[in-house]
């Protein structure tokens, strides 16, 4: 009963206007659920305190779009030709780990994906990732550029376009960077794919300036990203 009253208090009430926290005494937005939760019908995102939100079309995936700002519904770009003549043949996922890059024209190796195989010419692979940087400075508002690039057996197979992060008003930044993309008929044999993030040029630099992967802030609290990879094959 009591958590009867304390939902309907919060969606009918004029007066309701604090945060509600559904088992925790210490909310940390404006509802905060510490469990699961179950919906029975559509999901609406986005719209206004008058205007309902928008619950998207069949297919679509929710995409985050940082802090502050909600997320949108997103189309999969996975049509390759007549997929339904393909066979999903094995699924590869892996973390891809926390790491630092400090100086301009940089590199490292986010993780590492072995025996990946592929055995018949008439393939196409589809790479999903998802991962994110963080921006932090002792001082002004410096901005870095940042890319990363996946690579099968050694060879980049794909370069993600570059991205800027730009630290705000004095503030540190994080910046979620998912990616997908194709590869097709790739040749028969055992792969390795490795992911990189890739630190190019910056500006308003004063001091030392860190950018991170796969971390939440500067004081190692990790937030490992994650990489799969779909071998379809007929």
């Amino acid at each position: 009963m009591k958590k009867n009253i304390l939902l309907w208090g919060l969606f009918f009430s004029p007066l309701s206007y604090g945060q509600v926290g559904i088992n925790t005494d210490s909310p940390q937005k404006d509802l905060h659920v510490n469990g699961s939760l179950q919906l029975t019908n559509e999901l609406n995102v986005g719209g206004t305190a008058s205007i309902a939100g928008n619950s998207g079309t069949p297919g679509q995936v929710l995409v985050s779009q940082g802090a502050n700002v909600p997320p949108e519904w997103k189309t999969l770009n996975t049509q390759i030709g007549d997929t339904n003549s393909f066979n999903l043949k094995a699924v590869y996922s892996g973390s891809l780990s926390p790491q630092q890059l400090s100086v301009n024209d940089s590199q490292v190796i986010l993780g590492t994906l072995n025996n990946i195989k592929i055995n018949s010419e008439n393939n196409f692979i589809l790479i999903s990732m998802s991962s994110n940087t963080y921006l932090t400075a002792a001082n002004d508002s410096p901005s870095i550029s940042y890319r990363y690039d996946f690579a099968l057996n050694g060879k980049i197979i794909e370069s993600r376009p570059w991205e800027s992060i730009q630290r705000q008003s004095f503030s540190d930044v994080a910046k979620n960077n998912p990616h997908q993309f194709t590869v097709t008929n790739y040749p028969i044999g055992d792969y390795t794919l490795q992911t990189i993030g890739v630190r190019q040029q910056s500006a308003g630099i004063n001091g030392v300036v860190n950018l991170y992967f796969n971390k939440l802030n500067h004081a190692n609290t990790d937030k490992p990203g994650s990489i799969v990879v779909y071998v379809y094959e007929k």
